[in-house]
Order: C-alpha cells, then structure tokens, then sequence
C-alpha cells in the first residue's frame, strides 16, 4: 500500500504553504476524551496499516461517479497527503485516489468507532467537476453515512454536512438531513472540519466553531475516508482535455472516542437551578412557577387563566450569575406561549435591565450580549389569547465563548416594511426550527429588525439564511435605534441556490460605536440571473466578539 510520490508532486508540494501540524483537541469542551485515531502524515509514505487505497469492499470503481482510484494518486510528502485527481492523459480516463480506514478483506485495517468526535484539516481544490469528501460510513450496508465535510470543486465556499440513514420508505432506503454553510474559500487556504456524533446528537464544527446540529438517526459503527469525487450529476464533469492535476491536501486525520455522552456540547455551560426560587403575577395551583425548573419538558408552570399584557414570571437565581443564553420550551402546550415576550435582569430585583426582546415560540434558545444579573424577569406583552401562558422548562446557560450573541430573525422585532410582507415559516433545518420569509417583487425592497441592547465593540457579523431558487439579493446595514445613519456591513449576498440550503455567510466587521438597541435593515438589490425571485428567507444574525 506505500507508495512514492512522483518528483512532479515533490516539486509541487515544496512549493505551496505546508501545514504546520496542530495539535488539536475537540472543540466540544466536555471532557473525558481520549485519541482513537490519528495519522499526521509525516512520513514519506501512506501508512498501510492504516489506510487501503480503494474502497473498503477492495474495488476502484462505483456506479455513480466516473474517477478510478489508483494508488499512486494518494502520495504522502511534507507532512501532508496530497490526494490527486487528473485526466490521463494516454487514456482519457478520470483518475483520482482515495484513503480508507477499513478493509472487507481479512487483511488490512478494520479501524471503525461509533460515535466520538472526528476531525480533518485540509485544504480543498477547486477544480470543476470534483468533489472533495471527508466521510464515514458503514463496512456493513449502505446507509448510514455521516459527511464531516463535502465541497464541490465548482463552489469551494460551502461544505455540505449530511447525516444519511436508514428508512424503507424512501427511495435507496435513504433518507438523510443536509445542510450547508458557506464562508472562506476552502480550496484558498488550511481548514479544520470536525463532527460531534453523540447516540443523541450530531453537532459539525468548522474551524473550531459550532456551525450546525441535529438529531442523530444512526446506531451502527463507521470508519473514516477521504478522497475526491470526479466526474458525477452533483460535482459535474472535468474538461477532457484538462490533464493537470489537481489536489485535496490533507495535514491530519483524528478521531476521539469518550466513555460518557450524556452531556451534548453546549450543555456543559448549563446553570443548575438548585435553590432557585420561581414566583409569578399569577398560577395556576397545580401548575406552580417550580415546574418550569424542575428539568422536566412534561410538566409546566400556567398562568392560570387568560393571558394578560404585563403578566410576569420570574427567577431568584440566588447569586449573581453571567448569562447568554436561555431556552424556553412551552413542552406540549404549543398554544401557550407568549406571542411577544420580554426578558429584563437585574441584580437587586429592582432596577431592571432588558436584555432581550421579541416574538414568542414554541421552543426557543434566546442568544444575547453575555448579562450578569441575579433575577430574570420575563414579561408577556402578547395579544392577549385566552389560552394560558405556558412555561414547561426554563434554562439559563454561561456560554460566554465564541458565539456571542445570535438573534434569531423571526423572534425579532420588526421595526419597518417597504414594499415586503413577512411571516414566519417552518424549517426543521432552520437553526431555530424558523426562519423569517420576506416576499418581495422588485428591487429596493426593505425590511427592518430590531435586536435589543448590543454592547459597544467590534463584531464579525454572520447571518444565517435559507438559499433557493426563488431567493435574491441582499445588502445588510446597521443604524442605530433612531433608524437613521445606516452604515453597509460588507458586500452584496445572493441567497440563490438551484435546491435549497442553510448557508452561513460572514459580513467581516462591525463596529458600533455606543450599547443601545440597533437595527439592522435588509435590502433587496435585485435577483440572480438564474433565479426566479426577488424574495429573502432570513434565518438568524450571529455577532461574534472579536
């Protein structure tokens, strides 16, 4: 299975920027973790003890893409892999390589894990008509699959994140989940691409950062690949007459295993409530403000009757305590939530501070600026519906890391229309589980959210959106709660994509100057070309502290 690599790659690899190795652990900060897998690629040679260079079943060929997988297309040199992919030129065949964790054959290796944390850090290409992978799958049947990482040669901006399962009633027997997101050109520099996978939970990190999550469907055992698709109805097909090679380069390939899953990533930041003490305006006596603190989504605080404008329901946390981040789960009574909601903190239970603000759901994490307040306050300033208001779990996280505040666009407020109408929509890809559908006909176009109490400081700007082929574009500006004095945050962002997805695009940064309420104005510019409308689909705007 070793393999020397040609002086044409030698010379090639000399002369890009090489990997300086990192010695990484996962970004998911529960503890326990200990390496299952690791291969730095600092040999001069493929390790075969690791790796077979064809697909597990031993073949070099599948149906449904064009490439073969030779072993000479996976070399090693410089502390990297550098998986090949070219037209031969003699032949005109599509030529590519892969590396694989696990044999079918009684030799070789058989490395495979359920569940864990794993992690590549490579470098794309952005060759037209291939695809580059880094995946798992199953030595046994097909699906399941986890995709770490897929980007199409033709748009190295977006990794494709997909879990794949089993279900007869689908065609294959595969149904799957996939989303996207969208920021640095991959094939431009290194990138680090990494998935949680938990019995109840996937979780996809890019660079280090949390980029999306979702219920995991797979139970069985996968082992690791890498390699470049050429040649299919997704990545497209290479020119025939192109025989240059182009290459994946991989520094490290990691996987971790531990023996506890019982705290998904995120969940770690959780403040217990132990001594909490919960009052309300008003109750129901069966259903007392407890109940929303007692980590059970099937019982529930009630207001105990209609549901009235000013109505509160407040939190004794007991000390001060620094906070980003709550969830409210109105559990089984969906028609019991607040359809406009208030939360205010305070540290002596008298002077109050809101520190956010907006539309009510059924279940929904609250991002804001990291608060430190002793009570919560939270205040319904809804319509009035005769259903009581609902709380079956409350709970505050400290999360004060990377993700700074993130506002979800259909729980803000919106401040002003021109010439859109807007409503929320469902999408369980959504980060949410909504999204915010703005419809609009032309050009010039607006609509306006109101995020409440941003600190003063510098931002990296992120929104998240839902690409389709109806969708348009978009400029984003800020001002300040006076609604004047809009000020652009980065370039003109197209929301068009031939099938729908959940890209994150990076604005770069901003800057507000004073901590007040801000708006931030989205304004239809026109439509791709390709596209069919004018519309925008708005999922949520992430800051990030900088």
């Amino acid at each position: 299975m070793k393999s020397v690599p040609p002086r044409s790659l030698l010379a090639f690899a000399a002369a890009i920027c090489l990997p300086a190795t990192l010695q990484a652990d996962p970004p998911a900060s529960t503890t326990g973790w200990s390496v299952t897998f690791n291969d730095d690629f600092n040999g001069s040679s493929l390790d075969g003890n690791k790796w077979i260079t064809t697909w597990s079943q031993g073949n070099r060929f599948v149906s449904w893409s064009q490439e073969w997988m030779l072993d000479s297309n996976v070399p090693v040199a410089n502390g990297a892999c550098h998986i090949m992919q070219r037209i031969n030129p003699t032949s005109g065949r599509d030529e590519s390589g892969v590396i694989c964790a696990y044999s079918n054959a009684a030799s070789g290796p058989h490395w495979q894990q359920l569940y864990g944390y794993f992690e590549a850090r490579l470098q794309a290409t952005n060759h037209p008509g291939t695809l580059n992978a880094f995946w798992m799958a199953s030595p046994v049947n097909w699906p399941p699959e986890l995709d770490v990482t897929e980007i199409l040669g033709k748009d190295p901006t977006t990794a494709y994140l997909t879990q794949h399962w089993y279900d007869s009633s689908q065609t294959d027997n595969n149904a799957y989940n996939q989303t996207t997101w969208s920021g640095a050109d991959f094939s431009a520099g290194w990138h680090t691409f990494g998935t949680y996978w938990s019995p109840s939970t996937v979780i996809w990190y890019v660079d280090g950062v949390e980029k999306k999550r979702m219920a995991n469907h797979n139970t069985q055992a996968q082992f690791l690949m890498a390699n470049i698709h050429a040649g299919n109805s997704w990545a497209g097909y290479p020119s025939a007459s192109d025989t240059n090679s182009y290459y994946m380069n991989v520094d490290y390939i990691r996987a971790w295993t531990k023996s506890d899953y019982s705290v998904t990533p995120g969940e770690e930041f959780l403040l217990y409530p132990t001594g909490w003490v919960a009052s309300a305006s008003s109750s129901d006596a069966a259903n007392p403000p407890a109940k929303a603190l007692d980590g059970n989504s099937s019982t529930a605080w009630n207001s105990g009757g209609k549901q009235v404008y000013g109505a509160w329901y407040k939190v004794d946390m007991g000390s001060s305590q620094t906070l980003n981040k709550i969830l409210i789960d109105a559990g089984a009574q969906t028609n019991g939530i607040s359809s406009w909601l208030e939360i205010d903190g305070s540290q002596d239970n008298t002077n109050w501070t809101r520190i956010w603000w907006g539309y009510g759901a059924a279940q929904q994490y609250l991002y804001f600026n990291p608060t430190t307040a002793r009570y919560l306050k939270l205040i319904n300033e809804g319509d009035g519906r005769a259903t009581p208001w609902t709380i079956a779990e409350l709970k505050v996280y400290h999360d004060t890391g990377s993700i700074g505040a993130r506002y979800e666009a259909e729980s803000l407020a919106v401040a002003g229309t021109s010439g859109v109408t807007n409503s929320q929509s469902a999408d369980s890809l959504a980060s949410n589980g909504q999204y915010e559908q703005v419809n609009s006909s032309a050009s010039g176009n607006s609509i306006v959210f109101t995020a409440p109490n941003i600190s003063a400081g510098n931002y990296s700007v992120r929104v998240g959106v839902k690409s389709g082929s109806n969708l348009g574009t978009f400029q984003l500006a800020a001002s300040r709660a006076d609604n004047t004095a809009y000020s652009n945050i980065g370039g003109v962002q197209d929301e068009y994509a031939a099938s729908a997805g959940h890209p994150e695009v990076d604005l770069g940064i901003w800057s507000p100057a004073t901590t007040s309420d801000k708006h931030f104005r989205f304004t239809v510019i026109g439509k791709n070309d390709a596209g069919s409308g004018y519309n925008l689909a708005i999922d949520y705007i992430a800051l990030v502290p900088q």
